[in-house]
């Protein structure tokens, strides 16, 4: 540990322990408000060093006393607790407790609308958190609401042509398409462009979250993207029975679901990425990369092979040279197999855990062959299933002297749940 280091460290600790002596001082016992608030304060520094330290049920106890202070001290509907409880509730997420979480950020949002009115701006951050701990806890429907909530407050906020809008309805267009809503999504990403056109790095993220929308939603036939959703949010996967693997028509229905739109979008984010003065290579890198993954998950290898090379170019000439970017294959589309579904989210002590490991070659065009299997513990439908979804499966080669080369022994783990 360095001397700086060791020095900020001494630092919280003493921190902490003035935190404690405050919390643990008993207050007079016809102390008044302003006795009491001092002990609130300590208990709010407290519970964001466990918060750093990621101790957050040890967080949830202070920011949850500090509440308590409050109330005391002035009434449950006082200002002074909309910190607090949006303290409390990030805690709670942290320690998985989403519905309680949900519920500290609605009372937080409650008090802000009773003093500010419905269109007070203090209630966006609130609102947000609402919104995906309701999400995180399966109240899709709620979190939808919140975050249509936060868009008429942004749009009351900043004016309905303004950039600042424009970044917001971008944030709630992407998070309602996680959350499952792709028809409203998509339709607030055609809004957010229409207000960002010209605006630089605000219209490129804008344009990116449109093809990641589109990702998202092909993630609900349970098939693996580079957008691939928290399994919180996704719930227990299905797919079609025509989704399948194993069926002729896999790769023809997937090319379907990858809409015109989002290769539009993401064509035009990668060209004015090229062309900002602006936006740092390492930024550039990554559009470009979202670009030609796109294109190799649709079998356009030569255009994907493009935006590979412009990478590599900026890898070279930039200032973040990650020269190890492209030199493995990356897993881009996977199809897990159905069986791997069945019980995909229970993780129960009697669970058995089954697994397939096969070895593979990933050729130059991201395609798998010479596939086989070199370990298991599963039955032979199992090992049948996963190697006709690695079959179907679509890699980021790796490339060698800026040209893509096949990699031999590429190895996958697939569990399976019973």
């Amino acid at each position: 540990m360095s001397r700086s280091s060791a020095g900020g460290w001494t630092v919280a600790k003493a921190t902490v322990a003035l935190c404690v002596a405050l919390v643990a001082r008993p207050a007079h016992p016809h102390a008044g408000a302003d006795a009491v608030e001092p002990d609130a304060t300590a208990l709010m520094e407290l519970g964001r060093l466990q918060y750093a330290q990621r101790e957050f049920a040890s967080a949830q106890v202070s920011f949850s006393r500090a509440v308590e202070q409050i109330e005391r001290a002035h009434d449950p509907l006082a200002s002074e607790l909309i910190e607090p409880l949006v303290a409390l509730g990030d805690a709670q997420v942290g320690a998985g407790r989403f519905e309680q979480a949900s519920q500290s950020f609605a009372r937080a949002v409650s008090i802000v609308r009773r003093e500010g009115g419905v269109n007070d701006a203090r209630q966006l951050v609130p609102l947000e958190k609402m919104a995906d701990a309701q999400a995180f806890s399966g109240q899709m429907q709620a979190a939808a609401g919140s975050l249509k909530y936060f868009e008429r407050v942004s749009e009351a906020t900043y004016g309905a042509q303004s950039r600042p809008f424009g970044e917001k309805l971008t944030r709630v267009a992407d998070r309602l398409c996680q959350f499952g809503f792709y028809f409203d999504g998509r339709s607030r990403h055609r809004r957010a462009l229409g207000i960002l056109d010209g605006a630089d790095t605000a219209e490129i993220d804008a344009l990116r979250s449109t093809a990641r929308c589109n990702l998202y939603e092909i993630s609900a036939f349970a098939i693996v993207t580079p957008a691939q959703l928290p399994e919180q949010l996704r719930g227990v996967a299905g797919r079609p029975q025509h989704f399948n693997a194993d069926s002729t028509s896999f790769r023809t229905n997937v090319v379907r679901l990858m809409r015109y739109e989002s290769e539009q979008a993401l064509t035009r984010a990668a060209r004015l990425a090229l062309a900002s003065e602006t936006m740092p290579a390492s930024e550039k890198v990554q559009v470009l990369l979202e670009a030609g993954d796109w294109f190799q998950m649709r079998d356009h290898v030569r255009t994907a092979r493009g935006y590979y090379e412009q990478v590599l170019l900026l890898m070279r000439t930039g200032d973040d040279a990650r020269t190890t970017l492209l030199s493995s294959p990356v897993m881009l589309m996977y199809a897990p197999p159905p069986l791997s579904l069945l019980n995909e989210f229970e993780r129960s002590e009697a669970t058995t855990r089954r697994f397939v490991v096969a070895q593979f070659e990933v050729r130059a065009d991201g395609r798998v062959q010479s596939e086989r299997v070199i370990a298991r513990d599963a039955t032979k439908t199992m090992v049948d299933e996963t190697l006709s979804a690695l079959r179907a499966a679509r890699y980021r080669p790796r490339f060698v002297n800026g040209k893509p080369e096949d990699t031999l022994k590429v190895t996958y783990r697939q569990i399976f749940l019973q």
